[in-house]
């Protein structure tokens, strides 16, 4: 099935669209206040997913300082 809305292919059974959160049934997009928690849990998986791609980086830069600093004495 695909969302009248946005054209995105939506799952059978679905009663909104993942993508824009319209009802597949009518097309109709819900106010802000209704995809407001959609969208806080999409911002929330962007934020944690940045803070472990930094957090990887910082601990590899302290690792190759660390090798640096242990192989030449």
């Amino acid at each position: 099935m695909t969302c009248k809305n946005c054209g995105a292919d939506v799952k059978d059974g679905l009663m909104f669209c993942k993508k824009c959160g319209a009802n597949v049934q009518t097309g109709i997009v819900p106010t802000a206040h209704v995809l407001d928690p959609i969208i806080r849990k999409e911002r929330i998986r962007r934020i944690i997913r940045i803070a472990v791609i930094a957090i990887a980086i910082i601990i590899a830069v302290g690792v190759v300082f660390f090798l640096i600093r242990v192989v030449r004495p």
